[in-house]
């Protein structure tokens, strides 16, 4: 994997991060479970992207 795979994939995981923290905090601030439901979609949909990237970038390395 090269270096900017790596700082690509890192930057992914920090944006999910950064986006599960913001479903604390709007969980915390009273927002509808719908609202907070479709903001866990889509991170889950985020999180199964960089899973797939993952892969792709491993397997391209071997």
């Amino acid at each position: 994997m090269t270096a900017r795979q790596q700082a690509l994939l890192k930057q992914n995981e920090q944006r999910i991060r950064q986006r599960l923290e913001v479903i604390i905090h709007a969980k915390e601030a009273g927002v509808k479970q719908r609202t907070l439901d479709k903001m866990i979609v889509q991170v889950s949909y985020e999180k199964k992207e960089l899973d797939l990237l993952k892969a792709r970038f491993e397997a391209d390395g071997k």
